[in-house]
C-alpha cells in the first residue's frame, strides 16, 4: 500500500491506523486475519528485540530474522494491507552488541 493510497483512505475514513507489536507468531497471523478480513490496513511494529537480523541471531518472536518475518507477513498478506515498521531501531539490545562494546559509529566510519 503506497502513502498516497494510505493517506486517501485515512482521510475518507477519518480514522487512524492501528500499530501492532509482533509479540508472537500467533499475533502476527491475528493481526494480519484481522487486516484482511476487514479489508482495513495496519501496521506491525517490531523492535529489535522482537525481529533482529540474520547476523545478531534473529529476535525472540520465532527467531525471525528481519528477511524472515518480511517474507512471512508479505506472503500472508494476500490483500497487501499490512504495513512493516520498525520500532527501537537504536543500537545494544542485543547481547552481541554489549558484549563487543559497539560504539555509535560503524567499524567504517
Amino acid at each position: 500500500m503506497n502513502r498516497t493510497i494510505l493517506e486517501k483512505w485515512m482521510l475518507q475514513r477519518r480514522c487512524t491506523l492501528l500499530g501492532v507489536g509482533p509479540m508472537s507468531k500467533i499475533c502476527v497471523d491475528a493481526a494480519i486475519e484481522l487486516s484482511n478480513e476487514n479489508r482495513i490496513p495496519l501496521i506491525l511494529i517490531a523492535s529489535r528485540r522482537q525481529i533482529d537480523s540474520e547476523e545478531l541471531g534473529g529476535g525472540y518472536v520465532n527467531n525471525w530474522t528481519t528477511q524472515q518475518f518480511a517474507d512471512y507477513v508479505l506472503d500472508k498478506d494476500k490483500a497487501g494491507r499490512v504495513i512493516l515498521a520498525r520500532d527501537h531501531g537504536g543500537p545494544w539490545q542485543n547481547e552481541k552488541e554489549k558484549q563487543a562494546n559497539l560504539g555509535l559509529r560503524s567499524a567504517a566510519d
